[in-house]
């Protein structure tokens, strides 16, 4: 047998009691979750995810994909035998993948379900930790500045994109995108709405923003500002500074 974990609340939309709140620890269990420890060892990209759904359990490993069946005994999410495809991949990946399929069978009883966060401990005493994915609607906030002692140009045009940046070596895919005219002076606040359903859980996600004036850029995002998928609509806001271009 293997044993698994979790539980999810609010605008994650997992694991709710009837009335909204939160369910106890050893409650109801449902759900998509990103994997972010294991036995005591935080998670590396590409996470493990497991979603839980009327006791079908299934996800990725790191690598493969994988199901099987659970239940509820004793506090405990206890899952049926796992199957899961036979791809390989980069040993670092692969490694991650085992550590998780071995936990899943061991007995984990769920300790801790608070703030979209569900604690699980071994026999052992080690923990693992799954993070709800939000699901539906969310929005994706934060404000846009730089560093440069000048205002904000008349006719200027502030463009915030939310992206998957998942491979180096191919072009980001935009998810969302925000476009300010005439914002006025820095701090530049703005709100992305995102669909979390349409985002795979293992995706890599960055914010960029950029300052146009005419046909002139004038300010940019050097790098990505990542953002984590269970981070979607959880109240966090990101602060882009930008640099200014090369005219």
């Amino acid at each position: 047998m293997t044993r698994a974990h979790a539980v999810r609340t609010g605008r994650y939309g997992a694991g709710m009691a009837d009335d909204g709140s939160a369910p106890a620890a050893g409650g109801p269990v449902s759900g998509r979750f990103v994997v972010s420890v294991i036995a005591g060892e935080p998670t590396v990209d590409p996470k493990p995810t497991v979603e839980l759904d009327d006791g079908h359990l299934g996800g990725h490993g790191s690598v493969n994909r994988y199901r099987g069946s659970y239940e509820i005994v004793a506090g405990a999410l206890v899952v049926g035998p796992v199957m899961s495809t036979m791809m390989a991949g980069p040993e670092p990946a692969m490694r991650q993948e085992r550590r998780w399929f071995d936990t899943l069978a061991t007995p984990l009883r769920i300790v801790d379900v608070s703030a979209g966060t569900v604690v699980l401990v071994d026999d052992e005493g080690s923990t693992t930790e799954l993070i709800a994915v939000p699901v539906g609607p969310v929005v994706v906030s934060g404000v846009v500045t730089y560093l440069a002692r000048i205002a904000m140009p008349p006719g200027a045009v502030v463009t915030v994109t939310l992206e998957e940046v998942s491979r180096a070596d191919a072009t980001a895919v935009v998810v969302a995108r925000q476009v300010i005219d005439d914002p006025g002076n820095v701090p530049v606040a703005f709100e992305l709405a995102v669909d979390a359903d349409a985002v795979d859980e293992r995706a890599r996600l960055g914010l960029r923003a950029r300052i146009d004036v005419g046909d002139s850029l004038w300010f940019v995002s050097d790098t990505a500002h990542p953002v984590g998928v269970a981070d979607l609509g959880g109240g966090r806001r990101h602060e882009l500074v930008l640099v200014p271009a090369q005219r």
